[in-house]
């Protein structure tokens, strides 16, 4: 299978977007985490939100993004 490029950095954000200021702080406040992981319903913004916290925290983010077609086996 084939990486796709896109998959492997944060989303763009449309201007106007409403800023998660306080989730970011608690996200930015468990720097001694290996591994952090946002649970919600679809439409809560959990991709608006990892997306602001990746860019307040730099360079020291991996991202990766899986779909449907990452679920084949083979």
């Amino acid at each position: 299978m084939e990486l796709v490029e896109s998959n492997l950095r944060p989303p763009w954000t449309r201007p106007g977007i409403v800023p998660r200021t306080a989730l970011v702080e608690r996200l930015l406040a468990a720097s001694a985490a290996a591994i952090i992981r946002v649970v919600a319903p679809p439409g809560y913004g959990k991709t608006i939100l990892l997306t602001q916290w990746a860019s307040r925290k730099g360079s020291r983010v991996g991202w990766v993004t899986v779909d449907q077609r990452d679920n084949d086996p083979m």
